[in-house]
C-alpha cells in the first residue's frame, strides 16, 4: 500500500504539470492491494475502482475551482481590458440589482455573472478582443459565439450552473434582435436584462480600439434612445435614475 501510494502521488504530480490550453490537468486515482492469497483479485480490482470514484467525488470541487479560475485567468492575462470590463460590469450590475430591490441571492448571482459573462471569449483570437464594433462578417460570427461558449463552460461546473442561462442571454435585445436565440421581452431572463444594460454602459464609458469614451450625459441619452428596443424599459429607466443620482 505504501509503495502504490508513492506511485499514485508521482502520477498525480506529473499530470498536474501538464496543460491543455488554459486548463491544468488532473487525475483521480484509486487503488487496493491483495495481501492474502485467498482474496479474489476481481474483488481487489472492484475495491480499487470504488476508491477511485470516491477520490474523484472528494476532489471534484477543488479541481473545478482551479479549472474555472484558470480559464478566467487565461482570458484576463491575454487582455487587461477584458479584466477591467468584467470587474466594472460586475460592480454596476450589483448596484442596479440593489436599486431594483432584488433578493440577496439574485444580487450575488448578478455579481458573479458580471465577472464571468464574457468567459466564452477565451477561445477568441486576442486581436478581436479589443476591436470595438468594426468586424467583418467572419469575425462577427466568431465573436457572436462567445455567449454559447460561456454557457457551455459555466454549465460544466457545479458552482456556476445557475449563471449559465444568464450569460447565454446577456446579448439578447428587448425587441428580439439580439443573439444567440433572438429572445424577446420578458422571455429574456431578468438578470440577463440587467447584465445587458450594465455591460453596454460600461463599454460606452471606457474606450476600446475603435470606440471613444462617452460622457455620462451622452451615455444616458443613448440608453434612453434604446429603451424598449435594446433594453428592458423599466430596468433601463431605473438604471438611468441610478446614474443621474450618483
Amino acid at each position: 500500500s505504501d509503495e502504490v501510494e508513492q506511485v499514485a502521488q508521482r502520477i498525480k504530480k506529473g499530470i498536474s504539470l501538464q496543460r491543455v490550453s488554459a486548463i491544468g490537468c488532473s487525475i483521480s486515482i484509486g487503488y487496493d492491494t491483495k495481501t492474502e492469497e485467498s482474496t479474489d483479485i476481481l474483488r481487489v480490482l472492484r475495491n480499487a475502482e470504488t476508491n477511485m470514484y470516491s477520490a474523484k467525488t472528494l476532489e471534484r470541487s477543488e479541481v473545478e475551482k482551479r479549472e474555472l479560475e484558470a480559464i478566467i485567468d487565461a482570458l484576463h492575462t491575454s487582455n487587461k481590458r477584458e479584466m477591467l470590463h468584467s470587474k466594472r460590469v460586475s460592480q454596476m450590475a450589483k448596484r442596479l440589482g440593489k436599486a431594483l430591490k432584488l433578493s440577496e441571492a439574485d444580487i450575488k448571482k448578478l455579481e458573479l455573472a458580471g465577472r464571468f459573462h464574457d468567459i466564452g471569449k477565451v477561445v477568441l483570437d486576442p486581436s478581436l478582443l479589443d476591436k470595438g464594433h468594426e468586424f467583418n462578417p467572419k469575425e462577427q460570427k466568431e465573436r457572436d459565439q462567445h455567449p454559447i461558449i460561456g454557457y457551455r463552460i459555466l454549465n460544466y461546473f457545479d458552482d456556476t450552473l445557475e449563471l449559465a442561462e444568464i450569460v447565454l442571454a446577456h446579448h439578447e435585445n428587448w425587441d428580439g434582435s439580439g443573439y444567440p436565440k433572438g429572445l424577446k421581452g420578458e422571455a429574456i431572463p431578468l438578470l440577463a436584462r440587467i447584465l445587458s444594460i450594465a455591460g453596454a454602459y460600461e463599454q460606452m464609458m471606457h474606450p476600446s480600439t475603435n470606440n471613444e469614451a462617452k460622457s455620462l450625459e451622452e451615455a444616458v441619452l443613448e440608453l434612453e434612445r434604446e429603451l424598449g428596443v435594446l433594453y428592458d424599459p423599466i430596468i433601463g429607466a431605473a438604471f438611468i435614475e441610478l446614474l443621474r443620482s450618483a
